[in-house]
């Protein structure tokens, strides 16, 4: 239902202020492009490093780079700085008279829907910034190489997989603990019973906490040994088997947490999107 409304909140925003969300949605391509262009030159930099093609290419690589970000931070503090307070104006009170129009609505509701609205942008222009930062650095790592890619994107899952079974277990903790809250409050109680809730509460909390670590531990070590085994295998296929070059070593190395930062940021950012 709540997926629904913001979907809805969205839509007004594109027919009432449409160059404002386009933006929004030019600077999320932008911020994710970013990440695998970055990533990109660093292959190309190591490629001729390898090729040993000396320093005029790879100072040619780098200006390049250079520029492109300086378009790209122009941009972003111009729409940040610039445009975004004025325009974020014009569209609170545009979108506001076209929400006021429909008498369903109170006041108070059109000024809590309007106000909204800048979170459920921020949402979409991450949601957008990830996805589109995710799939450039996977086609960079397939590119790169098809088994390690399989392996990164295994890897990514199962992070995922942890992520959820550690709310889960976030969510359970606090449930059991506003219980027992609700439980203390109900009744008036004396001393020796006060003593036994607050033992209780203590070794609740403090069993929870010990869950959270432990899956914790175990999610980010075998993460870590996961990693760790992609780039011992780019290393032996480039120094053994020879099939892949310097530059796709360097690329694994330095987007394989990039991808997995990625989307677990998209899923947080889903997720908010869902429940706030």
């Amino acid at each position: 239902m709540k997926v629904k409304i913001h979907l809805q909140l969205l839509a007004r925003v594109w027919v009432h202020a449409p160059v404002y969300a386009a933006l929004f949605l030019v600077e999320g391509v932008l911020m994710g492009v970013n990440q695998a262009i970055g990533t990109y030159h660093i292959h190309h930099i190591f490629d001729l490093i390898e090729e040993q093609a000396g320093f005029a290419p790879i100072m040619h690589i780098l200006v390049e780079f250079a520029v492109y970000l300086l378009v790209h931070y122009a941009f972003y503090h111009w729409f940040r700085d610039c445009y975004q307070p004025r325009a974020k104006e014009r569209m609170h009170v545009s979108l506001g008279e076209g929400i006021a129009q429909n008498t369903a609505y109170t006041a108070e509701e059109v000024r809590r829907m309007t106000s909204q609205v800048d979170e459920l942008l921020e949402d979409m222009g991450h949601i957008v910034t990830h996805t589109m930062a995710g799939i450039a650095i996977a086609v960079l790592l397939f590119r790169a190489n098809v088994l390690a890619a399989c392996i990164c994107l295994f890897a990514c899952a199962v992070r995922l997989s942890v992520v959820l079974f550690h709310n889960h277990l976030a969510v359970r903790h606090h449930e059991e603990l506003a219980q027992l809250e609700e439980i203390s409050g109900a009744f008036n109680l004396k001393a020796d019973a006060l003593r036994d809730y607050s033992h209780r509460k203590r070794a609740l909390i403090s069993e929870g906490n010990r869950r959270l670590a432990r899956v914790t531990f175990a999610a980010e070590g075998s993460m870590m040994l996961i990693d760790f085994g992609v780039i011992l295998l780019m290393l032996y296929q480039y120094a053994v088997k020879h099939t892949v070059s310097l530059g796709d070593v360097a690329v694994f190395m330095t987007a394989l947490w990039i991808l997995s930062w990625q989307v677990r940021g998209l899923f947080e950012r889903l997720q908010h999107f869902c429940q706030s």
